[in-house]
């Protein structure tokens, strides 16, 4: 158990489970109270949060939910909502949609980079040290995306490799 909280228990999940609380509350129908996660997210993003435009359109948000017949909302409901409103009415929620980003895009692990620096390890090895950083970017573009190239037709690309210059269909011939 105590691993387990240390894991979870890091600042950066921490600012993660605000903004989400944060919207969760927000949200409400009941007059939950959220400022003590209002000034923990204003107080971590600095400027890139306004902080009066978002008080004003965390009430918005409410009011949406207010006629709502759910008790209990969720974060993919309000992800929802913002998500279906047209590009004019998304401008009013801009503070939020900048939020619901954050929480989108933020990775909650690092497994994923560790996977890919695992991956350049066994691409780049020291018999391959020499390689030029294209072949190497293009190598991994080709590693991650396995489940795609795996599914290519490969005589049909030697072919087109081959029928593209006179020499090389002197020295490989035809391949289909």
């Amino acid at each position: 158990m105590v691993s387990v909280k240390e894991r979870f228990d890091q600042p950066g999940y921490r600012v993660l489970q605000n903004v989400e609380d944060l919207l969760i509350k927000a949200a409400q129908p009941l007059k939950t109270e959220y400022t003590r996660e209002l000034g923990f997210v204003c107080d971590f993003y600095g400027n890139d949060i306004n902080r009066d435009m978002l008080e004003v359109q965390l009430q918005l948000l409410r009011s949406h939910f207010d006629k709502s017949e759910n008790s209990a909302i969720t974060l993919p409901d309000v992800l929802k909502f913002v998500s279906e409103q047209s590009v004019l009415e998304r401008a009013l929620f801009s503070e939020i949609v900048v939020l619901l980003k954050i929480l989108l895009v933020m990775p909650a692990t690092n497994a994923t980079s560790e996977r890919s620096f695992s991956a350049l390890r066994r691409i780049k090895t020291y018999l391959r040290s020499t390689m030029s950083q294209v072949r190497l970017n293009n190598l991994m573009v080709l590693h991650v995306h396995t489940y795609r190239t795996d599914s290519l037709n490969l005589r049909v690309i030697a072919d087109e490799f081959i029928t593209t210059r006179e020499r090389r269909r002197c020295v490989f011939g035809k391949f289909t």
